[in-house]
């Protein structure tokens, strides 16, 4: 009984964590026509890493190291 609630004990913290929802985003102010760049940094002269549909809905922002 008592490694099973040490067990219990040492996965708690982890479960908790699993428990925090990141915020999703919408795509927006792109014209249907058109895609959304994602790239390595903040100006437009950084390189793209993908893009984006027009009517992309929650999407998840993850930062790759």
């Amino acid at each position: 009984m008592k490694r099973l609630l040490l067990c219990l004990g040492l996965l708690w913290p982890g479960l908790a964590d699993a428990q925090v929802l990141t915020a999703l985003y919408d795509v927006a102010g792109v014209t249907g026509d058109d895609m959304l760049n994602v790239r390595v940094g903040p100006d437009a002269d950084s390189a793209a890493r993908g893009c984006l549909p027009p009517n992309a809905k929650a999407v998840d922002v993850v930062v790759s190291l």
